[in-house]
């Protein structure tokens, strides 16, 4: 046992040590210019006679520690490694629900019609559409077209990217080398293989010194691919989850009480909300109130809407309501007073 004990390096000792505090440190005094970059570092505030007794203490206390050589120590990767370890086999006895786990499971043939309906819908429906087609031209210097044509490029994908809910969704594939220009796609990385939604070229011209740079776009293809992207980043709960900017709703309603008093005055309440919002260019859905609280937050977020005003008997009273947001399903308190200005800000109107 003395020899396994002598061939394992461990940082406690075999026999008891007796530690002293090292007592030839003094009280520790400390400056105004070290507070100064404790709190810019820690964004705490030591300049007080109490924060600066605490942080002197702690200062004395820690000169007092004396150090642990530990020169040829080795840890032990566990506690336990110098023990003999047997492992069980454990069976499970209890707890035999497959099958009613697997009543809730989703029938393979709802997710196959359900995804090749989101994916068969452009070859089918929306490429027979005619198109709106979005065109920009613009003239650049003959010299610096191959720099235009670069920088465009990364600003259409920074713009579409600046749409969209999901951040990685948008790439830039190859260049296309013609005799007289050159072309690059904007493409969305979809599940069903990527889409271009936006083609940008730069066309060159023999004994002239400009160059033309031009984006085009379709408007039916641009709306599916952000619908399409609403609908796979809806984390399984059913919504259409857009952009503020894309959104064709901004602010809905929804009605948080039971006397039919109340809720009468919170539907004149909804529609005064409604009408102030109109005023300042923010467009909102007013509801009819036929569906309950919980129902009606759901249909909203069906729609799109990126925000739901909660109005309750409290509202009443104080005036105050909560604005939950689809995104997070977070809420805040608002007053009814300052609910327009509030909602120009969020939608920078």
């Amino acid at each position: 046992m003395n020899a396994l004990r002598r061939n394992l390096n461990s940082k406690v000792p075999l026999t008891p040590v007796s530690t002293l505090e090292n007592e030839n440190y003094g009280p520790a005094k400390v400056d105004r210019n070290t507070i100064s970059l404790l709190e810019r570092l820690s964004l705490v505030k030591y300049d007080t006679p109490e924060g600066v007794k605490i942080l002197e203490d702690s200062i004395t206390f820690a000169n007092k520690i004396l150090h642990i050589n530990t020169t040829g120590v080795e840890p032990l990767y566990s506690v336990l490694e110098d023990k003999n370890l047997t492992l069980r086999e454990d069976k499970i006895t209890q707890g035999n629900c497959q099958k009613d786990i697997l009543k809730n499971a989703v029938d393979p043939q709802d997710f196959k019609e359900d995804f090749f309906f989101k994916y068969n819908f452009m070859d089918e429906h929306i490429s027979k559409l005619s198109k709106s087609n979005l065109q920009f031209y613009l003239m650049v210097p003959q010299q610096d077209a191959m720099q235009y044509f670069i920088k465009w490029q990364r600003y259409r994908k920074y713009w579409w990217s600046s749409i969209s809910t999901t951040p990685g969704l948008f790439s830039i594939n190859d260049i296309k080398y013609e005799e007289k220009s050159a072309n690059v796609d904007i493409v969305a990385k979809l599940p069903c293989g990527d889409q271009a939604v936006e083609n940008v070229a730069i066309i060159f011209k023999k004994n002239e010194k400009s160059s033309c740079l031009c984006c085009s776009m379709s408007l039916e293809n641009a709306l599916y691919i952000l619908l399409l992207d609403g609908m796979n980043n809806n984390s399984g709960d059913q919504y259409l989850r857009l952009h503020r900017k894309t959104a064709p709703f901004k602010i809905s309603f929804a009605l948080d009480c039971n006397g039919p008093d109340s809720r009468d005055m919170l539907k004149e309440l909804a529609t005064l909300l409604h009408h102030k919002l109109k005023s300042n260019r923010i467009s909102a859905w007013l509801p009819d109130f036929t569906l309950s609280h919980e129902p009606q937050i759901k249909d909203n977020m069906h729609l799109g809407v990126i925000y739901t005003a909660i109005l309750c008997e409290e509202t009443l009273k104080n005036g105050i309501f909560r604005l939950m947001s689809s995104s997070t399903m977070l809420g805040e308190q608002v007053h009814v007073a300052d609910f327009h200005k509030y909602a120009a800000i969020l939608f920078e109107k």
